[in-house]
C-alpha cells in the first residue's frame, strides 16, 4: 500500500499571502486615509485657532480703539466741562466784580449824600437855633436888670409910704407922751429904720429871685424850641442812594423847622413881664414900731 502524499498548500499559502497583502495595503490604504484627515482636520484647526487668534487679535485691537475712543471722548468731556466751570466761574466773578463795584459805587454815593445831608441839617440847625436865640435877642441882662429895677421901684414908694406913716406915728406917740427925745424913742426909730432896710434888702432880693426866675422861664421856652427843632429833624429817616434827593428832603425838613421857628417868635413876640402887684410882697413895717399908745397915735392908724 502506497504511502499517502502531502496535500499540495502552496497555493492555499499564496492566496492567504495574498489576502495578507490586500489586508495590508487596505491598512495602510486607511491609515493613509485617516493620515490625510488628520492633517486635514488639523490644517483646519490651525486655520480656526489662526482665524480665531486673528479675530480675537481684530477684536482686540477694536477694543483697544473702542477704549482709546472713549478715553479720549470723556477726555474732551472733561475738558469742556472744565471749561465750562472755568466759563461759570469767570461769569461769577465777573458778576461778584460787578456786584462790588455797585456796592462801592452806592457806598460812595450814599456817603456823599449822607456828608451832604449832614452838613444841610447841621446848616439847618444853626440858622434855626439863630433865629430863636435872635427872637429872644431883647431878653438880655439889661432886660432883667431893668426888670429887677422895675420890681424894686414898684414896692420902693409902698416902703417909703408905710416907714413915713410909722414914723409919724411914733413921732405923734412919742411927743404926746413927752419922751420924744428919749432913748426908747431913738431905739424906736433905729427899729423902723432897721425895718425899712430889711424891707428894701428883702424886695431887692425878691426882684432878682423874679428875674432868675423869668429868666429861667425865657430859657425853657429857648430850650423846649430848639429840642422841637431836633425833633422836627428827627421825623426824618432818609434812604440813601440812588433816588434819593438831598435837597428835596432838606427842604423839606426845612419847612418843618421854619414852623418851629415861627412859633417861638410868635411865644417870644408875646411874652410878657410877670407883674410885680401879683407877688404878695409884705412892706408894712408895723413890726418894727414901738411906741406908747396915745390918742394921737391911735388916730393915725388909719393911715396906713
Amino acid at each position: 500500500m502506497c504511502k499517502p502524499s502531502a496535500p499540495d498548500t502552496s497555493r492555499a499559502e499564496a492566496e492567504a499571502a495574498r489576502q495578507r497583502q490586500l489586508e495590508q495595503e487596505r491598512a495602510d490604504e486607511r491609515l493613509r486615509v485617516e493620515r490625510e484627515m488628520w492633517e486635514t482636520q488639523r490644517a483646519d484647526e490651525e486655520r480656526r485657532y489662526r482665524g480665531q487668534l486673528t479675530a480675537q487679535q481684530e477684536e482686540a485691537q477694536r477694543q483697544r480703539e473702542l477704549s482709546l475712543a472713549e478715553a479720549d471722548r470723556q477726555y474732551a468731556a472733561q475738558e469742556r466741562a472744565i471749561q465750562q466751570q472755568q466759563e461759570a466761574y469767570a461769569a461769577a466773578e465777573a458778576a461778584r466784580a460787578a456786584e462790588r463795584a455797585e456796592e462801592e459805587r452806592q457806598a460812595r454815593l450814599k456817603a456823599q449824600q449822607a456828608r451832604e445831608y449832614a452838613e444841610g441839617r447841621n446848616t439847618m440847625v444853626d440858622e434855626a437855633n439863630t433865629n430863636i436865640e435872635a427872637a429872644y435877642g431883647g431878653f438880655n441882662d439889661t432886660y432883667f436888670s431893668k426888670f429887677a429895677q422895675d420890681f424894686v421901684d414898684h414896692y420902693k414908694p409902698q416902703i417909703e409910704r408905710s416907714y413915713k406913716n410909722e414914723r409919724d406915728q411914733s413921732t405923734y406917740a412919742f411927743a404926746d407922751a413927752g419922751t420924744l427925745r428919749s432913748s426908747m424913742a431913738a431905739d424906736s426909730f433905729g427899729e423902723l429904720d432897721r425895718g425899712r432896710a430889711e424891707k428894701e434888702a428883702s424886695i431887692a432880693a425878691q426882684a432878682q429871685d423874679r428875674a432868675q426866675q423869668f429868666r429861667g422861664d425865657i430859657q425853657s421856652q429857648k430850650e423846649s424850641a430848639k429840642g422841637a427843632i431836633y425833633s422836627a429833624l428827627g421825623t426824618a429817616s432818609p434812604v440813601l442812594g440812588d433816588g434819593f434827593e438831598v435837597g428835596a428832603e432838606l427842604s423839606r425838613l426845612g419847612k418843618s423847622v421854619g414852623q418851629v421857628v415861627d412859633s417861638a417868635r410868635g411865644r417870644a413876640s408875646g411874652l410878657k413881664s410877670p407883674s410885680a402887684q401879683s407877688s404878695g410882697v409884705d412892706v408894712s413895717l408895723s413890726g418894727y414900731a414901738r411906741r406908747p399908745g396915745s390918742r394921737v397915735a391911735s388916730a393915725f392908724a388909719g393911715w396906713r
